[in-house]
């Protein structure tokens, strides 16, 4: 008698061959699966972070490109001339005080009552703007930066040097010399100041282009006692030759 005909014979054996054809998974099967899937997950992790990462850093990029182009449309109204403390009373009035114009202006983290910014004198060059910062959060703010409390106008930090009535012809190397700037490094693990040379950050020039850099890079990093990306770097000896650049390396 063929197979076939002892199975029609014979129902048990039917059964019993086909729950033998439908075993399903043992223990270790299982655990080999889910080995497989844990490795294949530790490799794909990391990618997906890393592209969300680079995707932040290059959006944020992309507002400081807008802040950028909305200051140089306010200094052709203006004579060539970058965004001042001195347009602002309440920070006229304080002679000397680095302190002041640095948070209330270049910063715009410690606002007083219609407390002027570079932020808030380019706004109205914001594309569609009515002259409010707070309107236009997305340009001025860094997608990365989740502390809006502490940085309630913008993300980034103006360049104090071009606050002191600074001219576009009087900066000698345009191409090095730092214009704007994220107040906190933002896309690396640890946040880190503008001030510590393990910092990296987005950094836009005054001629209008970008890059990322590693603090590090920077002259007062290297010939001095920096980061500090908020004056003329004036070199000496070995230096010498990046007086009025930012940056060595790019």
């Amino acid at each position: 008698m063929t197979p076939q005909h002892e199975r029609q014979h014979n129902p048990g054996a039917a059964l019993r061959s086909s729950r033998t054809t439908r075993r399903g998974m043992t223990l270790v099967e299982l655990l080999v699966v889910l080995a497989i899937v844990s490795v294949l997950a530790a490799v794909v992790m990391p990618v997906f972070t890393y592209a969300r990462t680079y995707s932040l850093r290059t959006a944020c990029m992309n507002n400081m490109h807008q802040s950028t182009l909305a200051l140089a449309l306010y200094s052709q109204d203006y004579d060539d001339n970058f965004p001042s403390f001195r347009t602002d009373p309440s920070s006229a009035a304080q002679p000397d005080d680095l302190v002041y114009w640095h948070d209330h202006f270049c910063r715009a983290t410690r606002l007083a009552a219609n407390q002027v910014s570079w932020a808030s004198l380019v706004a109205p060059y914001v594309s569609g703007s009515s002259g409010d910062p707070n309107r236009y959060i997305g340009v001025f703010h860094c997608p990365a930066d989740n502390d809006l409390l502490a940085r309630p106008v913008t993300s980034y930090e103006f360049k104090m040097l071009l606050a002191e009535q600074t001219s576009i012809s009087q900066i000698p190397v345009p191409t090095d010399t730092a214009l704007l700037w994220e107040q906190w490094a933002y896309h690396i693990d640890s946040n880190m100041s503008e001030y510590d040379r393990r910092s990296a950050m987005n950094v836009v020039f005054v001629d209008g282009h970008a890059h990322w850099i590693r603090l590090s890079d920077t002259t007062t990093a290297i010939f001095g006692s920096g980061p500090d990306l908020h004056w003329y770097f004036v070199g000496s000896g070995n230096s010498k030759d990046y007086t009025g650049t930012d940056v060595v390396a790019e």
